[in-house]
């Protein structure tokens, strides 16, 4: 067996994407192992289109769970948005995400909170 078929079997790829990396390695070193995808910004919403987004489902759809919100947004006001999130945390109902809200809005809070300019 080839060194380059016995490195994707233990790393779970396939030959060719071990001899792409093997070939990226003899041409940039180590570097070139680096994912490219590194440091690039994924799903994040243009400036204002995520206030504008949160604006409607607070006024119009706050009772809609993520996934008719997400669908209302995107029929109604061509917003295209992003559910991950709460499928990643496998909530489904309203009573999840409620349930959920105190966590998120602490790690949001921790995460993007600014102390007053003036009082």
């Amino acid at each position: 067996m080839s060194s380059q078929k016995q490195a994707a079997s233990q790393l779970v790829l396939s030959v060719r994407q071990v001899a792409r990396l093997f070939a990226r390695y003899k041409r940039d070193g180590p570097a070139g192992l680096v994912s490219r995808q590194r440091g690039q910004r994924n799903h994040v919403l243009p400036d204002g289109l995520r206030g504008q987004a949160l604006s409607l489902v607070r006024t119009r759809y706050v009772d809609f769970g993520p996934t008719l919100a997400h669908e209302k947004l995107l029929e109604l006001h061509g917003l295209r948005m992003s559910v991950e999130t709460l499928r990643l945390r496998g909530i489904c109902t309203m009573d999840e995400a409620n349930a959920y809200l105190p966590e998120f809005m602490q790690d949001y809070n921790r995460r993007f909170a600014r102390a007053a300019r003036n009082d």
